[in-house]
């Protein structure tokens, strides 16, 4: 019972969602950091405009490395 819980917990679908969104919300975290909590609004916009292209960048370059072809 508990490994088919684990086998349907851990797809490959679930890998690439949580990989994706631990590395938004750390580079989020990271943008807070540098600016003290409070970025100005440029620095703001240009995280939401980059973002989205840097998670599909690293996902993609995860994927064509293998590291989704095994469980964490």
């Amino acid at each position: 019972m508990l490994s088919s819980v684990n086998h349907r917990t851990y797809t490959r679908t679930n890998q690439l969602v949580m990989d994706g969104a631990i590395f938004a919300a750390s580079f989020a975290a990271a943008y807070l950091i540098r600016f003290e909590g409070a970025p100005p609004w440029p620095a703001t916009a240009q995280l939401l405009l980059w973002l989205p292209y840097l998670v599909a960048a690293r996902l993609y370059v995860n994927w064509k490395l293998g590291i989704y072809r095994f469980i964490w």
